[in-house]
């Protein structure tokens, strides 16, 4: 992730949200396991790996923080205790990019 990001994004109760990607992103597939992120909003770029683009396609507004833990789950054939907290911090990490749109700035 990019350090030129603005980091003073509050950090978002994801139990409490259904997090969504800001509808402002560009994103494709660059090679294997490298995805690029574009942010319209603040001209900046972002690579992610396949796992962390993954997550970020399923946060669209529609699904809880305890969907999408659960589908990750079931991909990489975990317990969802086992990956909620690394999906919190991930998703403060996106939203710190402004990726994931925080339900404050709506």
């Amino acid at each position: 992730m990019s350090d030129q990001a603005d980091m003073s994004t509050k950090v978002v109760p994801w139990t409490k949200t259904q997090p969504r990607k800001d509808e402002l992103i560009i994103g494709k597939k660059v090679s294997p396991n490298k995805h690029r992120y574009y942010n319209t909003r603040t001209y900046l770029l972002y690579e992610l790996n396949d796992t962390a683009a993954m997550i970020l396609e399923l946060c669209d507004g529609k699904r809880s923080f305890a969907q999408i833990t659960t589908e990750t789950a079931k991909k990489f054939r975990v317990s969802p205790a086992d990956i909620s907290n690394d999906l919190e911090r991930l998703m403060d990490e996106l939203t710190k990019a402004k990726l994931l749109v925080n339900f404050d700035d709506e």
